[in-house]
């Protein structure tokens, strides 16, 4: 997903060089309609890292883990780093976040 893609390096490059991006509520909607898990998950660092409000991809996170097992399993990386340990329900997520496994080494 060339979309995706371009969301991630931008949120990527924004992190790895303190560049202030502005991601007001409408863009931030508009990266989740992408469903793409990469630029999901960059983004909701970006925001946290950033101290701004992730509500909308806890939101988004929570509507997942009501989804198909399969769609957890293709968005695990964004549950794994946006949702509390209690709210896993998978064992190996459970189990990185026993041994506070970092996914991103920016």
């Amino acid at each position: 997903s060339g979309r995706g893609d371009g969301i991630a390096f931008s949120f990527y490059f924004a992190i790895k060089h303190s560049v202030n991006i502005e991601l007001n509520t409408e863009k931030q909607h508009k990266i989740l309609e992408t469903n793409d898990c990469i630029a999901m998950t960059i983004a909701y660092k970006y925001l946290k890292e950033s101290g701004s409000n992730t509500q909308l991809f806890r939101d988004k996170a929570n509507e997942i883990m009501s989804n198909t097992e399969r769609e957890q399993e293709k968005n695990w990386i964004f549950l794994y780093e946006v949702l509390p340990k209690s709210s896993l329900k998978d064992t190996f997520l459970k189990e990185l976040t026993n041994h506070n496994v970092e996914i991103w080494k920016i």
